[in-house]
C-alpha cells in the first residue's frame, strides 16, 4: 500500500480502490490550508479526549495568528438539506425513474461544536476556535440553514477563498511562541498507537450495538419511543432515554 505523508497524518492510496474517501477530503482540506500557516501547523486524524475516558476524532486542525479553526469534512455529493438545531440532516440522491435514495447523518454543526469543546478542555486556552464543515465539491446544498457567523459550511474548492477573507477579518491573537505550543499539544494526539485507534473504533461500535438494543448508551437505561412535539421534526417518531430528563440521549427510529 502507498501513502503520502502530510503534518502529522498519513494519507493511504490504495492501488486497487484508490484513495479512503474520509482521508482524502482531509487531505483536500490539508492542501488549501498550506498557503494560510507558513509555519505549517495543521494536522489531520487528532483523537481528542472525551470526558468518559474515550475518544472523538477531528478531521483536521490549524493554529494560525488568529486562533484554532477546526474543521469536519464530509465527502457527501447529492442534495444537502440541514439546519444547525435539526440533530440529523439528510443527503439526497436522485437514482432516475423517479427513484429517491436518502440517507441520514448527524449535523456537522454539532458534531464540530462538541469537537471545538473537548479540544479547549484538553489545551486548557481560551484562544478564539473557528468551525468550518467542508463538503465535496460535487454536492449541491439545497436547505441549508445557521449562523455563519459562529461557523462556516462550504465545498472544498471553496475553502481557500472563505479562509482567506475570514483571516483578513480577524485580529492576531497568538504570538509565534502560542503557536508552537499549541501546535505541540494538538500535534500529539495524532500520534496515537494502533491500538488507541481501533479502541476508538470499537467505542464508536459498542455505542451502535447498544442503541440497536434499545439501551441507552449514556446511562444503560432503556430506550423507549417517544414523538417530537415540536420544532421541524413534529409528529416524528425517535428513541429517547427512558431516564429523561437527567439523561437527554435520542436517536432516530429504525
Amino acid at each position: 500500500m502507498n501513502y503520502k505523508k502530510t503534518i502529522g497524518s498519513i494519507i493511504f492510496h490504495n492501488p486497487m480502490t484508490g484513495i479512503d474517501k474520509g482521508m482524502f477530503g482531509e487531505f483536500k482540506i490539508i492542501t488549501r490550508l498550506r498557503g494560510f500557516s507558513p509555519y505549517n501547523y495543521y494536522v489531520s486524524n487528532c483523537y481528542v479526549p472525551k470526558p468518559d475516558g474515550t475518544t472523538s476524532e477531528i478531521d483536521t486542525v490549524m493554529v494560525h495568528e488568529t486562533g484554532v479553526y477546526v474543521f469536519e469534512s464530509k465527502n457527501y455529493t447529492g442534495y444537502i438539506f440541514g439546519s444547525e438545531i435539526n440533530k440529523s440532516w439528510t443527503v439526497t440522491h436522485y437514482a432516475g425513474a423517479g427513484k429517491v435514495n436518502k440517507y441520514q447523518f448527524y449535523n456537522p454543526i454539532m458534531q464540530n461544536k462538541m469537537h471545538m469543546e473537548y479540544l479547549r478542555n484538553y489545551l486548557k486556552t481560551d484562544a478564539p476556535m473557528f468551525s468550518y464543515i467542508v463538503f465535496h465539491e460535487n454536492c449541491t446544498f439545497k436547505d441549508i440553514n445557521y449562523d455563519t457567523s459562529k461557523v462556516c459550511v462550504c465545498k472544498y474548492d471553496e475553502l481557500s477563498r472563505k479562509i482567506g477573507i475570514d483571516i483578513n477579518h480577524r485580529k492576531n491573537v497568538l504570538s509565534q511562541e502560542q503557536m508552537k505550543l499549541l501546535f505541540g499539544e494538538i500535534d500529539q494526539l495524532a500520534h496515537k498507537s494502533a491500538v488507541e485507534k481501533i479502541r476508538h473504533i470499537q467505542a464508536i461500535h459498542e455505542k451502535k450495538q447498544q442503541v440497536n438494543n434499545h439501551i441507552c448508551p449514556n446511562c444503560g437505561n432503556a430506550l423507549v419511543i417517544r414523538t417530537a412535539k415540536s420544532g421541524p421534526n413534529t409528529g416524528n417518531q425517535f428513541y429517547g432515554c427512558s431516564n429523561y430528563p437527567k439523561c437527554r440521549f435520542t436517536s432516530k427510529k429504525f
